[in-house]
């Protein structure tokens, strides 16, 4: 008697990428190439940047295993988020709003029980892979028992300058205001002797607890 293999479903992925477009470009080519091996990607943004992705149509019928999908940011309509000008309102409104969103989202896309769900035509969500910077979103997975993967759009240089904040602070190598900037920065495995002040980011001539670097020295604390 010949036995009858079972259909395995499809993959189906989450790409979640931080509202700006410096982080939805890759995000979005990162799509195409999980596409282009058959997974179904949904690909989320907030409603804010959804309506600002013109390309949507035209990626959707070149990619049929690209879905678009978009929640709220918790913004106000009218709030102009500009990552430079009102960084901290986009990180406090998402961290606050947005994941409770999403928490429901996950659940809608693991479970396929409402018919009448556009996401219910998916195969059951397998994996999420976030924006590093978004860490609630790792959080919200992992109370899901979703495997998350984390993934940040900078070089691997500048992670581990990330990474070394907190012992360059415990080591008075921070903060500093723009004077003496091609002073050389110590303590960063790897870049002894070679990075200087002005190699840094913005955000390590700010005071210790000023929310910017605290933000960013959290955020890459969630990922280790």
């Amino acid at each position: 008697m010949e036995m009858q293999m079972e259909l395995q479903p499809q993959p189906h992925v989450l790409l979640l990428p931080f509202p700006a477009q410096g982080h939805i470009k890759p995000m979005l080519a990162l799509a195409q190439l999980l596409c282009h091996s058959g997974i179904h990607v949904t690909f989320l943004n907030t409603e804010h940047n959804h309506r600002q992705l013109t390309q949507r149509q035209a990626l959707s019928g070149r990619f049929p295993t690209l879905h678009f999908h978009s929640i709220s940011d918790g913004l106000p309509s009218d709030h102009p988020r500009s990552v430079y000008s009102n960084y901290m309102d986009i990180i406090t409104s998402l961290r606050s709003k947005m994941a409770p969103l999403l928490h429901q989202l996950l659940v809608s896309l693991m479970s396929k029980n409402d018919v009448d769900d556009p996401v219910a035509q998916l195969p059951p969500l397998g994996c999420v892979i976030t924006d590093g910077i978004m860490s609630f979103a790792i959080d919200v997975a992992e109370e899901l028992r979703i495997p998350v993967i984390a993934l940040r759009f900078i070089s691997a240089a500048s992670f581990l300058c990330n990474l070394c904040i907190p012992k360059l602070i415990e080591e008075a190598q921070l903060p500093f205001g723009d004077e003496d900037m091609d002073t050389i920065v110590s303590r960063i495995p790897e870049m002894e002797g070679l990075l200087r002040r002005r190699d840094l980011p913005g955000f390590c001539r700010v005071p210790t607890d000023h929310p910017m670097l605290q933000f960013f020295m959290e955020e890459t604390i969630a990922m280790t």
